[in-house]
């Protein structure tokens, strides 16, 4: 059963713009997320890939057609990604989300990366289905 979010939970892109830039300024500084991250994104990368993973957000928060990628491959190229790395993510993704937007909004965009969280750690075990790795 799915929920359909509320007027409160409504998200703009600005908002998800600024999450996702605040998230990631918090990543980079992390002892244990930040080398996992620096070993892929160079200093200078970091403004398009922040960029990048806005875009991806409000392409699945908003229905944006924005995002051109495709996050599974993304996250198994990454060779420092590992499943251990998923819960301290999404752990202060949720400290962001709570600081920053409304209970409703938090608790709408927390569900979607908590989904999509299972799904990536799945795919990286092999175990999503193939069409859903495309």
């Amino acid at each position: 059963m799915t929920s359909t979010p509320t007027a409160e939970a409504t998200l703009s892109a600005e908002q998800i713009d600024h999450v996702t830039a605040l998230f990631y300024d918090r990543i980079r500084g992390d002892d244990t997320l930040g080398p996992v991250f620096a070993a892929t994104v160079t200093d200078d990368a970091w403004p398009a890939h922040v960029a990048r993973v806005a875009s991806f957000w409000r392409s699945t928060l908003l229905g944006e057609n924005s995002y051109q990628g495709n996050p599974l491959k993304a996250h198994n190229q990454a060779s420092t990604m590992q499943l251990a790395h998923f819960e301290p993510w999404l752990a202060m993704l949720d400290t962001v989300l709570s600081e920053e937007l409304s209970p409703d909004q938090a608790r709408a965009w927390s569900m979607v990366a908590h989904r999509l969280g299972k799904r990536l750690s799945m795919g990286m075990q092999g175990k999503v289905p193939p069409h859903l790795q495309e």
